[in-house]
């Protein structure tokens, strides 16, 4: 979410920098998201004031505000999935090591 200013939001790709550029006029008070590709396969930033130009046109820039909400990277969410699994498997091998010792014992 982009607030107080209008800004313009340039993407470079993150292999072919000086080739693959695209900018964005960015509203104020607008909200936008980004999704796998844009995300993960460019870098991003947004115009100072003396660069702040869009379609040829100057965008007068003043304080800004942004609010951004991101998801896990999914390398990490799949991390934490194996993780899980495999404390599952750990504690169910536990007890069933337990089991094991306790008949032993009777």
């Amino acid at each position: 979410m982009c607030l107080l200013s209008d800004a313009v939001l340039r993407l470079r790709h993150k292999d072919r920098k000086d080739e693959l550029i695209v900018d964005f006029f960015v509203p104020r008070r607008c909200l936008y998201r980004m999704g796998e590709y844009g995300r993960y396969e460019f870098t991003h930033e947004v115009l100072g004031k003396d660069e702040s130009f869009f379609n040829g046109r100057p965008v007068p820039r003043d304080r800004r505000i942004s609010v951004i909400c991101r998801d896990l990277p999914k390398a990490f969410v799949e991390a934490q999935e194996r993780a899980k699994e495999i404390a599952a498997h750990s504690a169910a091998a536990k007890r069933d090591g337990e089991a094991t010792q306790n008949a032993e014992l009777a």
